[in-house]
């Protein structure tokens, strides 16, 4: 992505009913404080004290990174719809 910021991303279902969304855009790398702004985003989807333990012991493993996109086209579909 430093090299080539365009990207693309898809999430969908992999089962039925089929629905999903792509995302076209342009990426940007944030490096300066990567580990504690993922803090908030974990989170979300666990307590904070696990969160913040998360956080620190992945970037403890792996150079943290945000990933930020600014979507410039988005397809969204849904196959259950016939």
């Amino acid at each position: 992505m430093a090299a080539n910021p365009q990207v693309t991303i898809l999430i969908d279902n992999q089962e039925p009913p089929f629905k999903g969304v792509i995302f076209y855009g342009t990426a940007e790398l944030e490096h300066e404080d990567a580990a504690a702004k993922r803090v908030p985003i974990f989170a979300r989807y666990m307590p904070p004290e696990r969160a913040e333990q998360m956080a620190h012991g992945l970037a403890r493993r792996f150079e943290p990174v945000i990933v930020r996109v600014k979507p410039e086209k988005v397809i969204s579909y849904d196959y259950s719809k016939g």
